[in-house]
């Protein structure tokens, strides 16, 4: 049964308070016999390890890919619609999209842009960028807000 804490802990959040308070619980009935140092230093540990492997979301690679531009339009490549879709496994993200047309001079330097913002999401080791040509890239792909931004009626 989780109670609410006696006190706060600085620095932590209430969730891994919360996560903190029901293990120390857990153990101190009678469950695991530990001593109190071992105990919190159990507890300190756990708290580190869910600090050091943050939840990669398939919005925070969105959120990433939202400040890739092509570098021809005042659009990022979210809205264009040029994102197919996304791959999260454990601390690797692969994403899958295409450009406005295949012949484009630019392609290596949007998927660079491209990897170098994945990579720098928390949790993400590694990242790949799958450029495919299948189904072609269409204006009917854009947000509405792309469209306001370059003027295309729909």
């Amino acid at each position: 049964m989780y109670r609410k804490p006696r006190r706060s802990y600085p620095g932590v959040s209430e969730e891994k308070t919360r996560i903190k308070v029901c293990l120390t619980e857990f153990l101190l009935q009678g469950r695991v016999a530990l001593c109190p140092r071992l105990l919190f230093h159990a507890s300190i540990r756990i708290l580190f390890l869910m600090d050091q492997q943050p939840a990669i979301t398939q919005d925070a690679v969105y959120e990433a890919l939202r400040e890739c531009y092509d570098p021809e339009l005042p659009v990022n490549i979210v809205d264009l619609g040029l994102v197919y879709g996304v791959t999260i496994v454990d601390n690797w993200v692969g994403v899958r999209m295409t450009l406005t047309t295949p012949g484009c001079g630019l392609a290596d330097q949007i998927a660079n842009d491209v990897r170098t913002k994945i990579k720098n999401i928390p949790g993400v080791a590694d990242g790949d960028v799958r450029l495919v040509w299948n189904p072609p890239w269409n204006q009917s792909m854009m947000s509405d807000d792309a469209r306001r931004k370059l003027l295309i009626q729909k």
